[in-house]
């Protein structure tokens, strides 16, 4: 197995692992949360969801600590103190599940880039 072929298979898998956690991340917690702050007369927590971003916000902010780098609590987009009322454990659980594979992901894209794997 030469470098690039390990390269595309490391880049295969980390890409189904982001895709796979976020649409379950997407499907599961994310809709059981703007449906418990739905019932408590709240709008959605983001209004705006280009290309899924609202999911990304979401897992940034019941996944990492508030004021972080990754979850900052001047993002006008979501109201982060609100949203991690809303979510249970195992939402935190899966959005930090589809955080870390999404960044790993991207790791693994810039590195390939750095390195000449990709074209």
């Amino acid at each position: 197995m030469t470098t690039s072929d390990f390269y595309f298979w490391l880049a295969l898998i980390s890409f189904l692992a982001m895709a796979i956690s976020w649409i379950s991340f997407a499907r599961i917690s994310m809709t059981a949360i703007e449906k418990r702050m739905a019932a408590d007369g709240l709008p959605r927590p983001c209004l705006w969801d280009g290309v899924g971003a609202r999911a990304i916000w979401i897992a940034a902010a019941i996944s990492f600590p508030l004021g972080s780098f990754l979850n900052p609590s001047w993002n006008p987009s979501i109201d982060a103190t609100t949203i991690r009322r809303y979510a249970t454990k195992f939402d935190q659980r899966l959005g930090l599940t589809f955080a870390l594979s999404m960044y790993t992901g991207l790791a693994v894209i810039v590195v390939g880039v750095a390195l000449g794997y990709v074209d």
